[in-house]
């Protein structure tokens, strides 16, 4: 398992939180392994988490939920993944104004330009995205 510290500090910032749901994308490219840690150190400290997979999601998921934490990887020409991720996203668009949220994806290739794009996208949904996009290589 490769250690993701630098990342898994980002998130450790919200073991504070009475409640987290994360929802996720696509497998095999290092998101669950981060989670997995990340909800282990929130157990630990007494903090319920979800990590709950997109594919097991609905639009009514993040109803009494202050924060969110999304993952998704990028696609193809820089884009969130097509099939689960981005129907997902645009079905929860109306419901995430004056949500905080922690963005953060994976890709190998370009420059960042589908972060970028999903972080605009969340904040022109009146989300307030904390970071800047936690993009892991």
């Amino acid at each position: 398992m490769i250690s993701r510290d630098e990342y898994l500090n980002v998130l450790k910032r919200f073991k504070d939180k009475a409640l987290i749901k994360v929802i996720t994308g696509i497998r095999r490219c290092g998101k669950s392994t981060l989670l997995e840690m990340f909800q282990d150190y929130l157990k630990e400290n007494g903090v319920e988490a979800q990590v709950i997979d997109v594919s097991h999601a609905n639009s009514d998921i993040f109803n009494d939920e202050d924060i969110i934490i999304l993952g998704c990887p990028a696609m193809g020409a820089e884009m969130l993944e097509e099939s689960e991720f981005e129907p997902f996203i645009e079905s929860i668009s109306s419901k995430v104004s004056g949500k905080k949220a922690v963005l953060f994806g994976s890709y190998d290739w370009g420059d960042g330009d589908w972060m970028r794009d999903w972080m605009s996208r969340m904040e022109e949904y009146g989300c307030d995205v904390i970071f800047d996009g936690l993009i892991i290589r």
